[in-house]
C-alpha cells in the first residue's frame, strides 16, 4: 500500500492486480484505493470486458475487488458516482456463473448502505430487478447471491417506509 503500490497495481489492469485490490480492501486499504482513483479503472475493466459471449478473467477480477469495495461507504459511493451500479447490472446477463454471483454480491453489499444504492440499482435494473430476480431461478451460488441482494433492497424499502 506504500510507496504508490496500488497505483502501481491499477497500472497493470491484469486479474492478479484487480485481485490483489480487493483483498487490499478486505486489510483496511479502501479509501487509499479510492483516493488513486481506483474504482473508476476497475469498473471500466468490468465493462470494457463484459462481452457478448461472457466476461473474461479481468472482467469477473473487477466485480470480485468491486463486491469486496462496496462494504465500505466511500467506495460504495465511488462505485455510485462512477457508473458501476450499472456496469455490476449489465454483468448479472453474462454467460458464466461466477461474474453473475460477484455482480449479485456487490450489489447485495451496495444495498447494505440505504435506499438510495437499491433506488439505483432497481433504474438500473431496468424498474423491476428483472435480472436479479431472473438469477434467483438460476440456482447454485449465483442464485444465493441474488436472494441475499433482493432480501438487503427489501429491508432497505421497508426500512424506509416504516421511517416514513
Amino acid at each position: 500500500v506504500e510507496a504508490g503500490g496500488i497505483g502501481a497495481l491499477l497500472d497493470l489492469a491484469s486479474p492478479s492486480a484487480a485481485l490483489a485490490l480487493g483483498s487490499l480492501a478486505e486489510n483496511g486499504a479502501s479509501s487509499k484505493i479510492v483516493e488513486a482513483g481506483g474504482i473508476g479503472k476497475l469498473v471500466e475493466l468490468a465493462r470494457i470486458f463484459l462481452t457478448p459471449d461472457g466476461c473474461d478473467d479481468l472482467g469477473w477480477s473487477a466485480a470480485t475487488a468491486l463486491s469486496k469495495l462496496a462494504r465500505f461507504p466511500g467506495p460504495a459511493e465511488a462505485i455510485k458516482q462512477a457508473g458501476g451500479i450499472e456496469a455490476l447490472v449489465a454483468l448479472l446477463s453474462c454467460k458464466y456463473a461466477k461474474e453473475r454471483e460477484c455482480a449479485a454480491m456487490a450489489l447485495g453489499n451496495l444495498a447494505d448502505h440505504g435506499l438510495a444504492y437499491c433506488t439505483a440499482i432497481k433504474e438500473a435494473d431496468g424498474g423491476s430487478f428483472a435480472s436479479l430476480k431472473k438469477l434467483t431461478s438460476t440456482g447454485g451460488d449465483k442464485a444465493t447471491a441474488a436472494m441475499d441482494a433482493l432480501g438487503k433492497i427489501e429491508a432497505a424499502e421497508l426500512a424506509a417506509e416504516a421511517a416514513a
